[in-house]
């Protein structure tokens, strides 16, 4: 079911649901882009960081080995020197280094024998000098290896005779398991003539990266790793991943393939991986360490939790929802004192409209805007004013008002519903004065009719008493007859003219049936366009109801015209043929009387017998006379209602 809502609901509903999705889309939007931006921008600097802090490790990594090529160099021709010259030179050589370079805990030299020994002509066989830290002491050692042949690690070096930097492995000089430490070895081989004829490297501890990797720290819970070419943890936050490869830490196979590869090849990379310890999504950025001309680079990771590199973006978006939750407010505050500046009027016209649509006209509306609101109300007033006459006028005309006063106050306003009111009351002011002629006309038709029977009876009674004397004034019979000859066509033609009249009025009547027809066809429209408004369709409903009324008096008093024109036609009919036959009698009565005149005079016949005759039509005609004045009296008197009828509306 459809919830009823008032329009100033409605109006915060629908703004506020617009401004609040607005507010949601951008906040989405904005929310995205400000992370978006955010965890570019941190993983921008974590990748520039961990690149920067490669790049330092690697310059002090290449320092040491250049320190190793360096002594490879300068040891090229060492075969030139007494060997005790030699051994007292490499010593104060490798005191000098050792002191420089604090990282360094060994330094070692291996000669191949047959070039240092003339006597030596196998292709095996070496001479090593180990120099090493025993804290403040620098020990010296030196042997030969190898007479039985070249093995392990070294054959390796020896084979490839270039600069490479062996993968961390645990030693301890003294052969204590607890000395052992994590040492790497710088190896740059001595050539001769781009022939090997030994090797000079160094042993670092890789113990003093562990602080450095611990210090590297750019957000809260992010830290370093340094991991070798193999994939072998150098140092880490957790210690017990020192040594470790990759693998046995992580479980993802593929990525740790990919990592393995792109660490092997030297490459920059990150990826979105689990952090050691919160094991929560961390975004791992690698930089690379390549040392010297050797192709093993070594590879500098960082692991930052994701939700600290959004934590700033978090906060800005939070401040952000804040500001937005405060607009809102403000937002809706406005909204409801614009919504209410708006409504209130709008609910004084609803309500003024309300008394109007029950036909209530007698309330004011006071609405003092310069906007639409305002001209609607100032519309709604006049429309009002308007149902006021209209109904007014519609009153005046059931009482029979139709005086040319009456639509006076219509001719400022135009509309279909206005034009049809001044139509029908100029069509009826029309018709009623043409029927008010015209029963004046049968009024004094009816009298004149009246007063000919009146004198046709005397004319009979004078008749009938001369009659009785013809035979001393026949001659003035003749005469009489004649002129009631002439009186009697009188009262026909009167008659005549009444039939028409009546008939007139008649045809006036359909005229009134005819907008009758029309008056109720436009009090239906009108009630079914107040209908179609509903409530506010209520005072053309009123307007359309007295409408109706006044079509239905009008059809009733055409009715009444109708009946008694009708009727009068009947009375008249009936007079004129009643006159038509005294016309004739009299005339009979006429040629009778001159041709007893004619016997009387020429002696011809006795008038006895026609005298009879004349007395008995006489006698008839007399009758017909009475009969005459009743049905004029009748008329007489139905014009006399007909005009009462006819002047219940006033037309001046």
């Amino acid at each position: 079911m459809a919830l009823k809502l008032k329009l100033r609901s409605k109006l915060l509903l629908s703004v506020l649901g617009t401004v609040i999705l607005i507010y949601l889309v951008s906040f989405a939007f904005i929310s995205i882009k400000v992370k978006r931006i955010a965890y570019n921008d941190a993983t921008n600097y974590i990748d520039a960081y961990i690149s920067e802090n490669a790049n330092i490790t690697m310059g002090g990594l290449n320092t040491d080995m250049i320190t190793v090529r360096t002594l490879a160099q300068s040891f090229s021709n060492y075969n030139v020197l007494p060997a005790e010259k030699r051994t007292e030179i490499v010593k104060a050589l490798y005191k000098g280094v050792f002191e420089e370079n604090p990282q360094f805990y060994a330094l070692w030299d291996s000669w191949e024998l047959k070039y240092i020994d003339p006597n030596w002509k196998l292709n095996y066989g070496r001479y090593v000098e180990n120099y090493w830290r025993n804290g403040s002491e620098i020990i010296n050692e030196s042997e030969l290896r190898n007479l039985d042949g070249d093995s392990g690690d070294y054959e390796r070096i020896k084979k490839e005779a270039r600069e490479s930097v062996e993968e961390p492995y645990f030693y301890s000089f003294t052969g204590n398991k607890e000395d052992e430490i994590l040492m790497t070895s710088f190896i740059s081989p001595i050539l001769r003539n781009k022939e090997y004829v030994g090797i000079v490297g160094i042993d670092i501890s890789l113990e003093h990266f562990q602080s450095k990797i611990e210090n590297l720290e750019p957000y809260k819970n992010s830290y370093a790793f340094l991991v070798s070419n193999k994939g072998i943890i150098i140092a880490h936050p957790n210690k017990e991943f020192i040594n470790k490869s990759i693998s046995e830490i992580y479980d993802d196979k593929d990525l740790l393939k990919e990592t393995g590869d792109k660490i092997r090849q030297g490459l920059s990379f990150n990826y979105i991986g689990n952090h050691h310890l919160l094991n929560t999504p961390s975004y791992f950025s690698f930089a690379p360490i390549k040392i010297g001309v050797t192709d093993t680079p070594w590879s500098l990771g960082i692991a930052v939790p994701v939700d600290v590199l959004l934590q700033k973006a978090n906060q800005n978006i939070k401040d952000v929802l804040i500001i937005a939750v405060v607009g809102i407010f403000l937002l809706v505050t406005i909204l409801w004192f614009i919504a209410h500046n708006i409504t209130q009027p709008i609910l004084k016209v609803a309500k003024y409209a309300k008394y109007c649509s029950n036909g209530d006209f007698s309330k004011s509306l006071h609405i003092n805007r310069k906007d639409e609101i305002g001209e609607l109300a100032e519309m709604l007033t006049k429309t009002t004013a308007s149902f006021e006459e209209i109904t007014e006028l519609a009153k005046k005309i059931t009482e029979g008002d139709l005086t040319a006063d009456m639509e006076k106050s219509l001719n400022s306003r135009d509309g279909d519903l206005i034009q049809s009111l001044q139509s029908m009351i100029q069509k009826l002011r029309s018709i009623i004065n043409e029927i008010s002629l015209s029963t004046n006309d049968l009024s004094n038709t009816a009298n004149s009719l009246s007063n000919n029977s009146h004198r046709i009876m005397q004319s009979g009674n004078e008749q009938d008493f001369f009659t009785s004397e013809v035979n001393k004034s026949m001659r003035e019979i003749d005469n009489l007859s004649n002129r009631a000859v002439q009186h009697v066509q009188d009262g026909v033609s009167k008659v005549s003219k009444t039939v028409d009249s009546l008939k007139g009025i008649i045809e006036k009547t359909r005229i009134i049936e005819d907008i009758y027809r029309k008056t109720n066809f436009i009090a239906i429209n009108a009630a079914v366009e107040a209908a179609r408004a509903g409530e506010y369709g209520k005072g053309f409903s009123v307007v359309a109801k007295e409408v109706q009324k006044l079509a239905e008096q009008s059809k009733i008093a055409a009715g009444d015209i109708d009946g008694i024109s009708n009727e009068s036609i009947v009375i008249a009919e009936e007079s004129l043929s009643v006159l038509k036959s005294i016309v004739e009698d009299i005339q009979q009565t006429s040629v009778q009387i001159k041709q007893i005149i004619n016997a009387s005079m020429n002696g011809e016949r006795n008038g006895s017998p026609d005298l009879v005759r004349l007395k008995e039509i006489t006698d008839e005609n007399m009758y017909i006379s009475k009969e005459i004045a009743a049905n004029a009296t009748s008329l007489s008197l139905n014009a006399e209602n007909l005009k009462g009828s006819i002047n219940y509306f006033r037309t001046n």
